[in-house]
């Protein structure tokens, strides 16, 4: 089983799936460690991606 998270300013986009790639549930969540720990909760046992994006911006 892997989860992957897409971790953005105000989201969080999870992912969770079995090996051979079947997705078995997804996610947008708020940017909330109380919210992502508890949609982490109930997978104890996973190899973890996290897909960090970069934000560029002109000043």
């Amino acid at each position: 089983m892997v989860i992957g998270l897409g971790v953005h300013k105000r989201s969080v986009y999870g992912t969770v799936m079995e090996d051979n790639g079947t997705i078995i549930v997804q996610r947008d969540m708020e940017n909330n460690i109380e919210i992502v720990n508890g949609f982490l909760f109930n997978y104890n046992t996973f190899a973890f991606i996290l897909k960090t994006i970069s934000i560029c911006s002109s000043f």
